[in-house]
């Protein structure tokens, strides 16, 4: 996955970066103030005051959602890679087809589970966040300090050594409730160049997610997202329109109504997310999603379903050729084990009919699963298939794309975790002959010195292969972040 030949170039171009001085200047300064703080309220912590402010992580990060950013180091090694959602808890993405790796996927990864021995586990709580409690809620802020070496930082054919730094600062709430629930993050970076120069690019992100238990067998999830970043340089869409990468501002939000009677499950879901450009409003779509399942409790671990998904794709320019409908149905099977195994799998039938009179649709069969298993307390492995279909702006018909992802994570101490995660994609542009193949793949290393710093370092290999001349690529990176958080 290395060649040989860059394996010294890029720790040469990282070792160089954690030496730079005036990259790291503003992150010095700014862990200057911050590890001080740090470590007052570790002292603030009274005896008496620790069971208020300790909060099961477990709980915490089952209801948290995480977004993976091209820059985003620390977050790509502690998630290792984001996974198909289970289906009837999506959080719908939006935005046209791009290189499928972590830094494009905008759905929720399957969370971790915890694991024999992992919940109440006194000696690795001694590294887990406590948070502050605020009346009803808990807050859990953090700041990381990110430096990334690649020798192809725009991720194109011929690319160049590039070097960048990243000051992200985030800050989670979760309500305390004893039967409703609410979480919210929110996150703010900043990425500056060393080489080659350019300005600086900036993040902007917010995620909510509130829970309502209205009855007996009866809920209501309620979730909304906004993001504002530039756009990926190396976009297929992007690419295919002949334009050049602009700020990129997405928003989200959806309902599912989980209903339950007796043996059999009932689940309605909607969503509407909408996606624009700073300079070019003919690229603005919203697409609006309407969903039902079926289910009925085979056992207390193992729910069969039928699922059926309808959405819309509207462009901002009425006579846009990619406006069109999408229906999808599925038969599967849902396994709910929190000890061991978690999450469902599915098969069915896809279809895109374009809106324009005249222009040809597409229909396919496919498989999606998405599935987290941990054997004991000290290994997670999670895997997942992914298949979508879509209008394109390559000329193509529709794009079918199928995505295997696999990830793997190891507590080798209470304070130290290894991990690893591939995803591997296939792009077929109906009506042109296009065919295009995306690998990506990461390794990790996240080691805790204590509840309130981290240390995050992770290398990986990112390559596209395509039938369409000019469009491969290949990418080699490595990171190093400093994360401190409460």
């Amino acid at each position: 996955m290395w060649p040989n030949q860059r394996i010294g170039p890029i720790w040469h171009q990282l070792f160089s970066e954690l030496c730079y001085m005036r990259l790291l200047l503003t992150s010095t300064l700014m862990a200057g103030v911050f590890i001080p703080l740090s470590a007052a309220w570790g002292q603030s912590v009274s005896t008496d005051a620790m069971g208020d402010l300790l909060v099961d992580q477990a709980q915490s990060t089952a209801s948290e959602t995480s977004t993976n950013t091209a820059t985003d180091v620390g977050a790509a090694a502690t998630t290792v890679t984001a996974l198909p959602q289970l289906r009837g808890r999506i959080q719908y993405p939006v935005g046209p087809v791009a290189p499928v790796t972590p830094a494009n996927q905008a759905v929720t990864p399957v969370q971790p589970l915890q694991g024999p021995g992992r919940d109440g586990d006194d000696q690795s709580d001694a590294y887990e966040a406590q948070g502050l409690k605020l009346g009803t809620f808990v807050l859990y802020p953090s700041i990381s300090f990110t430096i990334e070496a690649t020798d192809n930082i725009d991720d194109v054919s011929v690319g160049v050594n590039g070097q960048s730094g990243t000051t992200e600062l985030e800050l989670r709430a979760e309500s305390d409730w004893s039967r409703h629930a609410l979480s919210v993050t929110t996150r703010l970076g900043m990425t500056g160049y060393n080489e080659p120069n350019r300005k600086p690019d900036t993040e902007q992100f917010i995620d909510g997610s509130l829970e309502l238990d209205l009855a007996d067998q009866s809920k209501l999830t309620l979730t909304g997202s906004a993001q504002q970043e530039r756009e990926a340089a190396n976009s297929v869409e992007l690419v295919a329109s002949g334009g050049t990468a602009e700020i990129q501002s997405t928003f989200s939000t959806g309902a599912v109504l989980d209903q339950g009677a007796g043996i059999f499950r009932f689940q309605l879901r909607g969503a509407m997310a909408a996606e624009s450009y700073e300079e070019d409003s003919t690229r603005d779509f919203q697409t609006f999603t309407f969903g039902g399942r079926t289910g009925f409790a085979l056992t207390d671990q193992v729910t069969p379903f039928v699922d059926l998904e309808m959405s819309r794709k509207v462009y901002r320019q009425s006579t846009n050729t990619q406006n069109g409908d999408s229906l999808r149905g599925s038969i599967g099977l849902e396994v709910n084990n929190r000890e061991t195994l978690s999450g469902e799998a599915s098969i069915g039938l896809i279809s895109w009919r374009p809106k324009i009179s005249g222009q040809e649709g597409d229909s396919m069969l496919f498989a999606d699963a998405s599935l987290t298993w941990s054997p004991n307390a000290l290994w997670s492995l999670t895997g997942g298939l992914e298949t979508d279909l879509t209008s394109s702006s390559t000329g193509a018909t529709s794009v079918a794309t199928y995505t295997a992802s696999f990830s793997a994570s190891y507590a080798v101490r209470d304070n130290l975790d290894l991990g690893a995660s591939t995803t591997l994609s296939r792009e077929v542009y109906n009506g042109i002959g296009r065919r295009d193949s995306v690998f990506d793949g990461t390794l990790s290393a996240e080691y805790s010195f204590n509840r309130y710093s981290q240390l995050i370092a992770s290398v990986g290999h990112e390559r596209r292969n395509s039938t369409q001349i000019g469009s491969e690529y290949s990418e080699n990176k490595a990171g190093l972040t400093l994360k401190f958080q409460r």
